[in-house]
């Protein structure tokens, strides 16, 4: 789906608007290669028929998913190309609006992060070694898990909120400040978020995930969080040079009522999605979620969520759909 005139002169008056100081630090250019590539992985079996994932199936569409991704034969060689062994390495989830959700169909939270763990003991990286964060305590007790202890696999789990957040500074015009469970304990982040709607945003997913690593997203969402918003911060050095890997949970697709998780509006996918480009990843998962609108006779949320061509406007990957590769396979 390309941008319409209004749509492009709309990201370019945005783009305009900052100050030349802000355009110039999110020029920062990384060094880890990102290509838009996002790999497809489904499994039919992957949801019993109580709605909780199949852990070993999951495992199994990690497995798959790192090695297309990568183009490699085993994941060791997968993450060799993701992480380096002198790495900090920490796993940011999203468990925003699980509250009304049944405890069935919250357990792929904790099965997502702790198959990402089973499969990064491939490189000799150990449980006790990593961090499951997210924002808000109670949203982490929400998908299952217990803010400041470890799990059963033996990984802590933190919630930002009740760390240290790091020194203020300024996002187009507005003060903020980032954890520093990002800034002080990570040098390689492994992103896992999920398929979902938003009421302000059009879509979250790979990108909107990091309202989570600062203390007031609140500020941020004007303008559909465009004001700025979700694309600026996408742009920090902190976020978009140590996001080393990107997985979405598309087991079920939130196509209205987002962020919350309404079971009326979840559509089983049963896939997984793999990408290290962000805009990438959440250029395909909108087109996702209007394919499915239209099927429902909803509207379409393409202009709410223009903080993807925004994204795709400051360099942080790409958001033409024609210039993504798509690769999706079926593995059961």
């Amino acid at each position: 789906m390309a941008l319409t005139r209004r749509e492009f002169l709309g990201t370019s008056l945005a783009l305009t608007t900052m100050s030349a100081l802000d355009r110039l630090s999110m020029a920062q250019n990384t060094k880890f290669h990102r290509p838009a590539t996002v790999v497809k992985i489904v499994h039919s079996q992957v949801l019993n028929e109580d709605g909780t994932p199949d852990p070993q199936i999951y495992q199994q569409m990690v497995h798959a998913g790192l090695t297309a991704l990568t183009q490699t034969e085993n994941e060791r060689a997968a993450w060799g190309q993701l992480v380096s062994s002198q790495d900090k390495i920490t796993l940011k989830i999203n468990t925003l609006g699980l509250g009304n959700l049944p405890a069935p169909l919250k357990k792929h939270i904790v099965t997502g992060y702790q198959s990402i763990v089973a499969s990064l003991s491939e490189i000799r990286v150990t449980p006790s070694d990593l961090v499951v964060w997210d924002m808000r305590e109670g949203h982490l007790k929400d998908g299952g898990l217990k803010p400041g202890q470890k799990d059963d696999k033996g990984i802590l789990c933190k919630a930002a909120e009740l760390c240290e957040y790091d020194v203020p500074f300024s996002v187009g015009g507005r003060e903020t400040q980032l954890t520093s469970i990002l800034t002080k304990e990570t040098t390689a982040l492994i992103s896992i978020c999920q398929a979902k709607s938003h009421g302000i945003a059009g879509i979250t997913g790979a990108l909107k995930t990091h309202y989570g690593t600062i203390n007031n997203p609140y500020k941020f969402h004007e303008n559909h969080c465009c004001n700025p918003g979700i694309a600026e911060l996408n742009a920090l050095p902190d976020v978009q040079n140590k996001t080393r890997l990107i997985m979405m949970d598309a087991l079920n697709v939130v196509i209205e009522g987002g962020p919350r998780w309404n079971r009326q509006w979840l559509r089983p996918q049963n896939a997984l999605l793999f990408a290290t480009d962000p805009v990438a990843l959440d250029r395909v998962l909108l087109e996702m979620i209007e394919t499915y609108r239209k099927e429902e006779g909803l509207g379409s949320v393409f202009t709410t969520a223009r903080h993807v061509q925004l994204a795709g406007a400051l360099g942080l990957g790409e958001s033409r759909l024609d210039k993504i590769q798509v690769i999706e396979k079926t593995i059961g």
